[in-house]
């Protein structure tokens, strides 16, 4: 896809660094194009949760990072302001351990209509390991 504005690029930026869990949890805006993004996240021992194939990232900070994701490549669509989350669906195909380091989130926009878009996110492990995929829908503002 096509470059978005280096304005609306320098503001989704901005907005990814001060977002509402950036604090929480730190993650980075690998690449940003419009309808594409490209997020990772350093596996810290503060996300671990006894599983039972051992100690594992509890699902919930894999969700914040695939929604990070897809809510950065759904608002990379508009010309500008924020997009509320309607939808998330995730399936979680492999355990993210500490072995993994760093887990990375692709998302890409789907399909736009006039009131929604559908964002596919997948997150990958150590060795581009899928460890989990879905989908995201988001509601356009008015």
């Amino acid at each position: 896809m096509d470059h978005i504005r280096e304005t609306r690029q320098k503001e989704l930026r901005a907005w990814f660094k001060n977002a509402p869990l950036a604090s929480t949890i730190p993650m980075t805006l690998l690449e940003l194009n419009t309808g594409m993004v490209w997020v990772t996240l350093s596996v810290q021992e503060r996300y671990l949760v006894e599983g039972d194939s051992g100690r594992i990232v509890q699902g919930g900070v894999i969700a914040t990072l695939a929604d990070a994701a897809a809510v950065t490549a759904a608002m990379s669509l508009l010309p500008s302001g924020h997009t509320p989350l309607a939808h998330l669906d995730i399936d979680f195909l492999a355990p993210v351990t500490l072995e993994d380091e760093t887990i990375t989130a692709e998302a890409n926009v789907i399909r736009e209509t006039l009131r929604a878009m559908w964002v596919k996110v997948t997150v990958f492990g150590r060795g581009n390991e899928i460890k989990a995929f879905g989908t995201a829908r988001f509601a356009k503002p008015k």
